[in-house]
């Protein structure tokens, strides 16, 4: 409630209602619920705007609490081990970036020139190591899991976060595709240099890659602040769905059981909007969406569908075909 309340809900089924289990007060930033602790349980994990990461046990008590001394902007859990059980948490602060392990203790922290927005883990390497992918506002970096670099990209502009890995060349390690102030770039994963641009009119706000309309081919899918956009990975535009906002961010899911994945979107301006075939589907929704400054958005989507058919009266996306770059 307005950052200042955390509170933790239970949902019965049966009612179809939300009782309250308990609730913190704490300025909060960023929520994550994840088992750190290895028990088959999960913890709450919270950052707030004094610089505090702080883990609760799922009833309530604190685990621990590590202050950081810097504004945390965002925390990512990772699975360094690849076993399923975050071991690592990767803090983003203004200009610095923290690693931590899961009682709280600092592993290392490094000073960066540009604002933090993304992190994750992959073999961008092709060496059976996980590396760590850490986007940046103007530059991404390489780092090795204790912090060492690999490499710098070459600079560009990026107000959103949007950031994630696929082998789109049959290499032994998969290229970085990530979101820029006017589309999005896919980078070498062994020395981060361009490899390919996918050009928009806007900023480009998010990205996912997948196997769409019941297809065999995967595309690329790009939110900006105007389209989504569909996208051969080659780099044509094949769709264009405008819409009246910012995409906030884009989910591939299975929306009406026919075995095609759909897309789930929200915008900027509250609306929610699921694009599949038939195009639109009913559904009941809940946005919640954070804006901090004019670029930052932090947002929850949470879709909860009802058991009725899919609309096939809906109106359709115009297709318009392009052979732009």
């Amino acid at each position: 409630m307005d950052g200042n309340l955390l509170s933790i809900l239970k949902y019965n089924p049966t009612t179809q209602n939300f009782t309250l289990l308990w609730e913190k007060q704490y300025n909060v930033t960023k929520i994550a619920i994840s088992d750190i602790t290895s028990d088959s349980l999960n913890e709450v994990l919270i950052s707030d705007l004094s610089g505090n990461l702080t883990a609760f046990f799922n009833n309530g008590t604190l685990c621990w609490s590590t202050p950081l001394n810097n504004t945390i902007q965002d925390f990512v859990c990772l699975d360094f081990s690849q076993d399923n059980v975050t071991d690592r948490i990767l803090v983003f602060g203004d200009s610095f970036i923290t690693l931590l392990n899961t009682t709280g203790l600092i592993e290392w922290q490094i000073e960066v020139a540009s604002k933090p927005q993304n992190g994750l883990l992959g073999d961008v390497l092709g060496n059976q190591d996980q590396e760590l992918i850490l986007k940046l506002q103007n530059y991404t970096l390489c780092l090795a899991q204790n912090g060492t670099s690999y490499w710098n990209s070459t600079p560009y502009m990026a107000d959103y976060p949007g950031l994630l890995l696929y082998n789109s060349t049959g290499d032994s390690y998969p290229e970085i595709f990530l979101s820029t102030s006017n589309g999005i770039s896919s980078l070498n994963g062994t020395n981060g240099a361009i490899i390919h641009r996918y050009l928009t009119n806007s900023s480009t706000t998010s990205l996912v890659i997948g196997n769409l309309f019941g297809g065999t081919i995967d595309c690329l899918i790009i939110g900006d602040t105007q389209n989504i956009t569909y996208w051969t990975l080659e780099g044509y535009i094949f769709l264009i769905v405008p819409l009246n906002s910012t995409v906030l961010d884009i989910l591939l899911l299975e929306m009406n059981n026919n075995g095609i994945l759909d897309i789930a979107t929200a915008s900027a301006n509250g609306v929610v909007y699921v694009i599949g075939l038939p195009w639109f589907v009913d559904f009941t929704w809940i946005f919640v969406g954070v804006a901090i400054g004019a670029a930052v958005i932090i947002v929850s989507i949470i879709i909860v569908m009802k058991t009725k058919p899919p609309t096939p009266k809906a109106p359709s996306p115009a297709f318009t075909p392009s052979s732009t770059h």
